[in-house]
């Protein structure tokens, strides 16, 4: 599972954005107001330190101040805030954003071979997406028709015309729709600006499929 890390109130934060601050819990309205958030049309609840959302990790934080509030802006997206009643000055924050790519074909198939753009141009080694910043993959999502066939099919993730060991799989013993997704934690599978990315379709002897739909998650700051 991917984890964000909080070492003591240096906050790696969601992209959904957080706020670190040290500050008194009873300043909190001030906080958010500074930023030209309206306290008054904001839904503001605070989470419990020992169950932080799933991508924070505060285990190695010792200082029990720290306080967590989830905030819901009215119209806008919500965000987390983490104070500290401690005298601890220096704060520093990094923001990390998810996007996708797409990949597919809604073609029937009974062998290997590279998926689909969604403007339905064909990937290969050297064929796909340009990466415009570094950045990791956290994650791949697939689904697919069995047509008929029995074996197995993976959905292989190439950078620069190299695997790189990140993939849905499937044991096909049944015809219909099947999917799967696995994440991955930040910081484990890198590319850089310029890379290529692309997927292939693996898949056993004797199995017929289509209407594949892929997404590569990235995370990015």
């Amino acid at each position: 599972m991917k984890k964000y890390f909080v070492f003591l109130f240096v906050l790696i934060i969601l992209s959904v954005g957080v706020i670190a601050e040290s500050s008194n819990i009873d300043d909190i309205n001030k906080v958010l107001e500074k930023r030209g958030i309206n306290s008054s049309e904001s839904d503001i609840s605070e989470v419990d330190f020992n169950a932080p959302p799933e991508d924070i990790d505060v285990s190695n934080v010792k200082d029990t101040k720290i306080k967590i509030y989830k905030v819901s802006p009215k119209e806008n997206k919500s965000f987390y805030v983490v104070t500290s009643s401690g005298t601890t000055q220096s704060v520093s924050s990094t923001s990390y954003y998810r996007t996708y790519l797409n990949f597919g074909t809604s073609e029937v198939l009974n062998d290997s071979g590279f998926l689909k753009s969604p403007s339905g141009v064909q990937g290969d080694y050297e064929k796909g997406y340009v990466m415009i910043r570094e950045g990791s993959i956290t994650g791949i999502s697939t689904s697919l028709e069995v047509e008929e066939g029995e074996g197995e099919i993976e959905i292989l993730i190439y950078k620069n015309g190299e695997l790189i060991g990140f993939k849905n799989s499937f044991d096909v013993s049944f015809s219909g729709l099947i999917n799967d997704y696995d994440i991955q934690s930040n910081g484990v599978v890198k590319f850089s600006a310029g890379d290529v990315i692309s997927v292939y379709v693996k898949s056993s002897e004797g199995i017929t499929y289509s209407d594949v739909n892929t997404l590569v998650e990235l995370t990015q700051k």
